[in-house]
């Protein structure tokens, strides 16, 4: 048995390589990659798999009107207000300024035109070349966002067994390639009920198997033995904002939040953690002018993955603080499993524009499992700010971590690769 695996970002993803060692160990296991990505694979030696070229492509007129009808007419999911959100803040994010000026345009027609195509018609209408070799392939896993739809095609007319694992929790809210006939990978039942509520996918289609993005956090648990580090005189900041056009309102954030410190806690340090994914990390040097500020630079890659080393020592940090502040990240959710009270910090004034902070904090899921889940630990103005910092040991700033340790199930990558395997076989 072999086992098809096609995502994105394979140099990014530590847990998805991770997970690809565990069930190497059981299963062959074949990646899927386009030949201008065939450099981001190939240098993963040290993993247990092969990897082939994708080759779908051919000069043809449909599949160039298809894509451009799907693009401008595409179905998008039931969370409008979000989807329209996050295209917005990848136009902005695009490094060209053609190129995001294009994206800013068909976003806006977007929004005018009719939503009557769907992934599925899509996919049944495009013509693949059938180049690609997918001998001996017995199953497919592939990772949302969709990685190459001329492929995906493909598998799903040769009806290849194939399951879409949900890489993130924020998924199904944001993107618009989930089709109907193949099974679905999630972390919890929050998650599934987000795929059949924004994405129309029937219940019978999707299983819970945990999340691979949470699988260091069982690590650096059982690292540990749960005996979790003295706390020390610091607030842990972690940075979400990856837009240029955006940091500068998440620096003032922080800014706000240090001299709330100066005001409150002044014997302690704010510990910021810079998004990692941000190409100009220059943009943080407003933070150089404050005593009480320590911008932690240690974990900046040449690439875009961060080491295993540096993952722990990243929780080691969170979990020594006495709080950790952020305006809408995963890693708010993952301190949630540590001993450290998770805040957002919702103070950013609402804009006329879609791409502001306030719109970036009141995402589908940052709503759903943190705001709404625990109004009391949502940051709305500076009094309310200095209060917490002056009580971040109240234990009431704990129920959001033990709702969340309940909801999303932490397992090892030996475990979770029992559970895809359990499904791929």
């Amino acid at each position: 048995m072999a086992i098809g695996v096609m995502l994105t970002f394979f140099d990014f993803r530590n847990d998805i390589r991770k997970l690809i060692s565990s069930i190497s160990k059981k299963e062959k296991v074949v990646v899927f990659v386009r030949k201008e990505h065939e450099h981001l694979v190939s240098s993963y030696q040290s993993i247990d798999f092969t990897y082939r070229i994708i080759d779908e492509q051919q000069p043809s007129i449909i599949n160039f009107l298809l894509t451009r009808c799907f693009l401008l007419f595409r179905k998008i999911p039931s969370s409008r207000n979000n989807y329209y959100l996050m295209e917005a803040f990848k136009a902005e994010g695009l490094p060209d300024k053609k190129q995001s000026r294009k994206a800013k345009k068909i976003l806006k027609w977007q929004k005018l035109l009719p939503k009557f195509f769907s992934y599925d018609k899509y996919l049944s209408m495009l013509r693949p070349s059938k180049k690609t070799d997918l001998g001996g392939i017995n199953s497919m896993l592939v990772l949302t966002e969709i990685y190459d739809d001329l492929l995906f095609a493909r598998i799903i007319k040769s009806k290849l067994p194939t399951h879409v694992y949900v890489y993130s929790w924020d998924h199904p809210c944001k993107h618009v390639r989930f089709s109907k006939k193949v099974n679905y990978l999630v972390w919890n039942k929050g998650i599934s009920e987000d795929l059949q509520k924004l994405q129309q996918i029937p219940e019978n289609q999707v299983s819970v198997i945990g999340s691979t993005q949470l699988g260091y956090i069982h690590e650096y648990l059982r690292q540990s033995a749960q005996e979790f580090p003295a706390k020390q005189n610091w607030i842990y900041y972690a940075c979400g904002v990856g837009i240029r056009s955006l940091v500068h309102e998440e620096v003032s954030v922080i800014i706000t939040l240090a001299k709330a410190m100066q005001a409150t806690i002044p014997d302690h340090k704010l510990l910021v953690r810079p998004y990692p994914n941000l190409s100009n990390w220059n943009l943080y040097d407003a933070l150089a002018d404050f005593d009480n500020i320590i911008v932690d630079s240690s974990y900046r890659q040449t690439d875009l993955s961060v080491s295993e080393k540096d993952i722990f020592l990243k929780f080691s940090g969170i979990d020594a603080a006495n709080a950790l502040f952020h305006t809408g990240t995963t890693l708010g959710l993952e301190a949630c499993f540590l001993n450290t009270p998770s805040f957002i910090i919702d103070i950013a004034n609402r804009k006329r524009s879609d791409v502001c902070l306030y719109n970036f904090v009141h995402q589908y899921q940052n709503n759903k499992y943190l705001i709404e889940k625990s109004p009391i630990n949502v940051v709305y103005d500076e009094k309310a700010l200095h209060h917490i910092l002056q009580n971040t040991a109240d234990p009431i700033y704990m129920h959001l971590n033990k709702d969340i340790s309940s909801a999303f199930e932490v397992l090892s990558f030996d475990d979770l690769a029992a559970n895809f395997l359990n499904h791929l076989s």
